[in-house]
């Protein structure tokens, strides 16, 4: 239970940050072509700030656009890995017939639903492209606040 908490409270806040974030990418001329989207872990150990840890970790926050038969439904994910996985809430992909990252360079990439668990309202996704990506964090070493 504690631990499905702590994902859905992570979710919220990078899905707040996502739409914040967005705001950076678009300018007059269009799309920040000069974003990092090469495949590394991102640290924030040193980040102070709230904007400064918007900052770094947008580049591993996606949006997400899943279809299915009875419409589309759109929410927002994080790559938590190597090789282009991405969690994000059960109920955005409930089976879908389609699902489109939009990432934060503006590329747009399908991906396909590996993993769900409604009970815990989490989804796994997979994308071919090699993302940047957050670690998860190992709830023994975790403080409140972290």
């Amino acid at each position: 239970m504690k631990r499905s908490i702590l994902v859905v409270m992570a979710m919220i806040i990078l899905s707040v940050i996502f739409f914040i974030s967005c705001e950076n990418v678009n300018n007059d001329l269009g799309i920040n072509s000069n974003i990092d989207m090469s495949e590394r872990l991102i640290s924030v150990e040193e980040v102070i700030t709230t904007e400064r840890l918007a900052e770094v970790i947008s580049p591993a926050v996606v949006g997400i656009s899943s279809t299915t038969e009875n419409g589309e439904s759109v929410g927002s994910g994080v790559c938590v890995g190597k090789g282009g996985h991405i969690i994000t809430n059960a109920h955005v992909v409930v089976n879908p017939n389609s699902v489109n990252l939009y990432l934060f360079n503006g590329d747009i990439v399908k991906a396909e639903q590996i993993f769900r668990d409604e009970s815990l309202d989490i989804s796994i996704l997979k994308c071919e492209k090699n993302l940047p990506y957050l670690a998860l964090g190992d709830l023994e070493q975790v403080e409140v606040g972290e």
